[in-house]
């Protein structure tokens, strides 16, 4: 998993430099943003794929694989159509609303901001159900697996667009690169999964029971609240800097988001596993080892996110200046509260996914909404005033404000038993 990893890091840095010069940096700033779609659309699977995870390892952890089938049978058919909802929504958002403006687009660059916006959303769509095999992967606790996945489909999406760009392609020809492998590689993933890893897990006709569909429907409504609020209140930031900044100032946010991803990234490899575990072991009891593991996730979680934020902060101009030119780096500014807001989220990571795993739902729904109405004013108000610092500093302060204690204390809860 950390080889993935780190060939997942290594192709991204050295391909974003051909994207950045091959598109200029205007119209990165807009291929950035779009990119960003998939984040704020966190929702579209109606939370499908996250009531899977917590419910498949539950029902597979009691060895009820008839169980498991219906649950994948009925995940498949709630995402397909979900799938067809997604595509015509964001088609009609490309079509009829300005959607070059809230990109920044560059004058002279609307229709193929429009025409790329649609084919963004064809591909997005079609991915939704294609992300199955993932899921199962997940719930099954086949981390590494996952990883193997995760890391070509990344190594495909950095390189394509990479190559795209250096070819003198147009930004449709680019997003197009970037948009066709999560749609092509996870259908093959959950042929994959469904007809060779886990066969007994392969849906059939019979496997699709309304009662268990409702079921796992009624099961994910909180995630998709959930994820939808988090989705505002976490990814909305670069489209703020886009339309109110322009996209040269999106290029700057986003090539710093991704450099602090990194130190996310890194505590989420030690913790992205829990969520599924988690939900086995509460389903057998066993609370001391989900105690012990949630404690320990935590520390080291919040150190490594921690202790990778600071060098980044302090190596963080240089290293951009290096890597993409000068004309995007970031202030100092910027670079504090991207340390400040990662260690916060990578300190909160493990909380999140324990109370996922015991589908404890409504504080994180109740949370999440108020940051998210807390933090899309304050993000605009902020960048108004401190310009591409703003959003972050908004995410942060709506962040603690809203999420940090009612999260624990649930949590607490869970630890002692009274939840589960």
């Amino acid at each position: 998993m950390l080889s993935g990893r780190l060939i997942t890091v290594v192709v991204s840095f050295v391909a974003t430099p051909f994207v950045v010069r091959g598109l200029g940096d205007a119209r990165y700033g807009v291929f950035a943003t779009m990119t960003m779609i998939s984040s704020l659309l966190l929702f579209s699977d109606l939370g499908v794929g996250s009531g899977l995870v917590t419910t498949l390892a539950k029902v597979v952890g009691v060895e009820d694989r008839s169980a498991g089938r219906q649950l994948v049978a009925s995940a498949l058919l709630i995402l397909a159509a979900a799938s067809l909802v997604v595509g015509v929504c964001v088609c009609a958002v490309a079509l009829f609303l300005p959607v070059d403006a809230l990109l920044g687009a560059p004058p002279g660059d609307e229709q193929l901001v429009r025409h790329s916006v649609l084919a963004y959303a064809i591909l997005f769509a079609a991915g939704v159900p294609a992300g199955l095999g993932q899921r199962v992967l997940m719930a099954m606790q086949r981390g590494a697996h996952a990883a193997a996945w995760t890391t070509v489909l990344a190594v495909l999406t950095s390189l394509l667009p990479a190559v795209a760009a250096m070819s003198g392609a147009s930004l449709l020809v680019v997003v197009l690169a970037a948009m066709l492998p999560p749609a092509a590689l996870g259908g093959v993933q959950t042929a994959w999964v469904l007809l060779r890893q886990f066969p007994d897990l392969r849906p059939r006709v019979r496997d699709f029971k309304r009662a268990r569909t409702t079921a796992l429907a009624r099961s994910s409504g909180a995630f998709v609240v959930l994820q939808l609020a988090i989705a505002i209140g976490f990814q909305t930031d670069i489209f703020v800097v886009a339309a109110l900044l322009g996209p040269t100032q999106a290029a700057t946010y986003s090539l710093s988001l991704r450099l602090f991803g990194l130190a996310g990234m890194a505590a989420s490899m030690v913790s992205v596993q829990f969520w599924a575990a988690a939900a086995d072991a509460l389903a057998r009891g066993d609370m001391a080892w989900v105690r012990r593991t949630y404690r320990r996730l935590t520390a080291i979680t919040t150190a490594v996110a921690g202790g990778s934020s600071i060098a980044l902060l302090l190596a963080g101009q240089t290293f951009i200046a290096w890597w993409v030119g000068d004309s995007l780096v970031p202030p100092v500014s910027l670079l504090v509260a991207m340390a400040l807001w990662t260690t916060w989220v990578a300190f909160l990571q493990p909380t999140a996914m324990l109370l996922n795993g015991a589908h404890v739902l409504r504080v994180q729904v109740v949370t999440a909404i108020l940051m998210a109405a807390i933090n899309l004013p304050l993000s605009i108000l902020f960048t108004r005033q401190w310009g591409v610092t703003g959003p972050v500093v908004a995410s942060l302060l709506a962040s603690v404000a809203t999420t940090g204690v009612p999260c624990l204390l649930a949590c607490r809860q869970v630890l002692s038993g009274q939840r589960s």
